[in-house]
């Protein structure tokens, strides 16, 4: 079986770039074939000779497709592998954070492994029961990754061998799976549609007019639904069964990613069949079997049609260097008539009775990642054009008939927004995203309308799924696919995020004291901010500059850094972090900016980068480090600290404001805060504060009171809610600042001079208990009491003068308490 150490250091990524690679060795084979064909010696030619060149171009042709065949058979192997892969490597790597963020640890133990409790752990039948559960899951994720090794190793053994055979047929059919050989384009085509999630993969193998086929086969299967539609509520007709249904979701599914099968498809349909096919699976008329259609397929149903729309559209109006196009697409007259259905009223009929626009039907589809960002940015445009023309959201109908996104809006009371379905489109699309809310010559407007003017149909979920897919459209344009070697920079993402905080601010603000973020616009606000840390930092660092009254006005950031203000933070980080989920995010992303900061102030880089600062290389390398940590206190402490003390001060007001609520929801909310902060020191330092030594890696103050925080979050659950609340408010501070000084303490024990580690032992001999084999440093990680004591005795040393490794955590402590005074 493959064992712990090495299942750690698989790479699903790796494995799928092998397969690309090959299957581009592969495709240059294949463009070999016609031209290898059209050498064969011609029939006229006879003779010893013409006789002797087409044995040797038969072997070679034979060589050449099993050289395909064998390509094709370790390219499938290594895509199911890659799947597979990252399927039970996430498994498994869950399993091991959630261990550790327990306090428990996993050792191995010769091909096996143990998973130990905490020292200090009752053997309660508790830990007895998480420990047998966590085993279990680490068993069943390396058996699955031990299949995948077999497999993988019993095709790689074949190629190796020369095992894989291409065949009797020509060069085309060899680089089929043997189940394809010796099929007619016809057969091959009625396989891949009765076994679509079976042979999704074989696309790229097909032959053009095999594609060609398969599109048209698919429109068929999809027509019929369209057809169908128009005698739903006519007496007349009967809609397909619900295997019908599945079977042509499924198909959808499997083969609409291809621009060419997808375009064919679409043109058939045409956007009025789009709207029809639906019609006919939501119209809750019993199908041919006489049994309705379940959720679970209706919502397959909608994918696949979001699929086909996407493979159709990935590629409209993307145009080769000399300005060819770039592959099969619709055309720009199928988009105009897919905005002209989607402007009309009536073109679908609820069941009862409802008169919903064809957005309303059509924009859902948008939801399936994939499609082109010019179609997206088109539709998004046209959309929102049209609703703010026609008086805003209220334009949509909310008629009970129109509960119509069934594929991907959690929230039935609210299935009818079509903006909702714009919005996770351009979730998917950061081009477009960034170009749908660029601010031009200062004019936010558009943001201004989607954060804070429109109405987003608030359902019977706390959270309202269209905001959260705004948030997503959002992260998409600010942060995702931005190339930083753009030439000018790219900074539309920079200025979106500037006027995004100053809008929300700016209401909140006027709402006063019942002022409050949407749930879900809090986690991608806290993305967003965490993406940009820098920015944040350098804002907060302004704190002492800036005032207390209104928002001082500054200029936009230069390039892609957004300018954002220490007033804006004040009021933004708080009320995001009253979410636990974006508290977790900002801390994450703050603690590792600031985990980088320190490096590079106490490696001296920024000496190196800042020449008019830098010191005589010459100078005693202790007076530079210490220099150099002062710097790190003054340019990373004071914006960590006080941002971290804003996020402290958001959740500490949400767990006094949710007080009163039931015991389980405000226990819950510890667990989340608890497995979100403690993942980010094990990301950063290599450690999680649950698997800290009982020396503790801190001065005994701050270590007992992290030990504290471990305990407190976990006996929360027995307590009554007012002390829980008095206890998320404490722990969240203290648990917060653990993590901190953990960071600031890693960079200044790795950065620290030798000669302040090493000590002079009672035979006069140098020690540096810190000190490994191969002449490097021992990472924190892995130390013992021995060095946790020595640690201790470095950090505090009263030597080194005003300032140490303890009194620059002791600033950094202080910092993060300000907010909560």
């Amino acid at each position: 079986m493959v064992t712990l150490q090495d299942a750690v250091t698989w790479s699903p990524e790796a494995v799928a770039a092998a397969s690309d690679a090959l299957a581009a060795k592969r495709k240059q084979l294949l463009d070999l074939v016609d031209e290898f064909e059209a050498g064969a010696p011609d029939d006229a030619w006879t003779g010893m000779t013409a006789n002797a060149a087409r044995a040797t171009h038969a072997d070679i042709s034979s060589a050449l497709a099993d050289q395909i065949s064998e390509l094709s058979r370790v390219v499938a192997e290594l895509d199911i592998a890659a799947q597979a892969m990252g399927t039970h490597g996430a498994a498994l790597t869950g399993t091991l954070d959630d261990i550790a963020v327990n306090g428990f640890s996993v050792t191995p133990a010769g091909t096996g492994f143990v998973v130990t409790a905490p020292p200090d752990s009752s053997s309660s039948v508790l830990d007895v029961l998480r420990i047998s559960a966590w085993v279990s899951q680490l068993e069943d994720a390396l058996s699955g990754l031990t299949e995948v090794d077999a497999n993988l190793q019993a095709v790689l053994a074949a190629a190796r061998e020369n095992r894989i055979r291409g065949g009797a047929g020509d060069l085309s059919e060899a680089v089929l799976p043997e189940e394809l050989r010796g099929l007619d384009d016809e057969e091959v085509v009625e396989y891949l549609l009765a076994n679509p999630t079976a042979t999704s993969t074989y696309l790229d193998l097909l032959t053009p007019r095999q594609l060609d086929l398969l599109g048209e086969e698919l429109a068929d299967n999809a027509e019929v639904f369209s057809d169908a539609a128009f005698d739903v509520y006519g007496g007349g007709g009967v809609p397909p069964s619900s295997d019908d249904v599945a079977l042509t979701a499924e198909q959808l599914l499997a083969f609409g990613e291809h621009p060419g099968v997808a375009t064919t498809v679409l043109e058939r349909l045409g956007p009025q069949g789009l709207v029809d096919a639906q019609r006919t699976v939501l119209s809750g008329v019993a199908p041919a079997d006489g049994s309705a259609y379940s959720d679970e397929q209706i919502a397959a149903f909608q994918r696949g049609l979001g699929t086909v729309l996407a493979g159709g559209t990935q590629l409209y109006g993307v145009e080769t260097a000399d300005g060819a196009p770039a592959g099969p697409s619709v055309d720009e007259q199928w988009v105009q008539d897919f905005l002209a259905v989607g402007e009309e009223q009536g073109s679908y009929v609820g069941p009862d009775g409802a008169l919903p626009y064809g957005y309303q039907i059509l924009a859902p589809l948008l939801g399936e990642p994939g499609h082109g960002p010019h179609f997206v940015l088109e539709v998004a445009t046209a959309v929102e054009e049209f609703e703010r023309a026609n008086g805003g959201s209220s334009v949509w109908p909310s008629h009970p008939g129109t509960d119509l996104d069934r594929a991907y809006s959690l929230d039935p009371s609210h299935r009818y927004d079509p903006m909702e379905g714009v919005m996770r489109g351009l979730s998917h699309s950061p081009e477009a995203a960034r170009t749908f809310f660029a601010v031009a010559d200062g004019d936010a407007s558009r943001l201004e309308y989607h954060l804070t003017e429109r109405d987003w149909f608030s359902g019977q979920l706390q959270a309202n799924d269209g905001q959260d897919a705004l948030g997503d459209a959002l992260v998409a344009a600010t942060v995702e696919g931005i190339d930083p070697s753009a030439d000018p920079p790219d900074d539309r993402g920079a200025r979106i995020l500037e006027h995004s905080v100053a809008i929300v601010t700016d209401d909140l603000r006027a709402e006063g004291d019942a002022a409050q973020l949407n749930y879900y616009l809090q986690e991608d606000f806290a993305t967003m901010l965490g993406a940009y840390s820098g920015d944040v930092f350098d804002g907060i660092e302004t704190v002492a500059q800036e005032g207390t009254d209104g928002r001082p006005v500054r200029e936009p950031g230069e390039g892609t850094s957004a300018s954002l203000t220490a007033q804006d933070l004040r009021l933004l980080i708080p009320a995001v972090s009253e979410n636990p989920d974006a508290a977790a995010v900002l801390t994450g992303s703050f603690t590792a900016y600031a985990a980088s900061e320190y490096d590079y102030y106490l490696s001296g880089q920024a000496n190196e980068d800042a020449p008019q600062n830098a010191y005589d290389p010459g100078r005693d390398p202790v007076d530079q480090y210490l220099t150099n940590l002062g710097n790190a206190s003054t340019h990373v402490s004071t914006p960590y600290g006080y941002a971290l003390g804003l996020v402290a001060d958001g959740s500490a007001e949400s767990a006094i404001d949710t007080g009163s609520a039931e015991d389980a929801a405000a226990s819950a909310r510890g667990d989340s805060t608890r497995s979100g902060i403690g993942l980010v020191v094990k990301g950063v330092t290599g450690f999680g504060l649950g698997m800290l030594p009982g020396g503790g890696i801190l001065s005994p103050a701050i270590g007992s009171a992290v030990d504290g925080v471990v305990g407190g979050l976990n006996s929360a659950n027995d307590v009554d809610t007012s002390a829980q609340v008095l206890a998320q408010v404490g722990d969240q501070v203290l648990y917060t600042e653990g993590a901190a000084v953990a960071v600031l303490d890693n960079a200044a024990y790795q950065h620290m001079p030798e000669e302040l580690l090493t000590q002079v032992a009672e035979d006069g001999t140098e020690v540096n208990v810190f000190a490994t084999p191969d002449g490097g440093r021992l990472p924190m990680d892995q130390w013992g009491d021995e060095q946790w004591n020595r640690w201790e005795q470095v950090r505090g040393d009263t030597d080194l003068g005003d300032v140490s490794p303890r009194s620059a955590a002791q600033d950094l402590a202080q910092l993060m308490r300000v907010e909560l005074r």
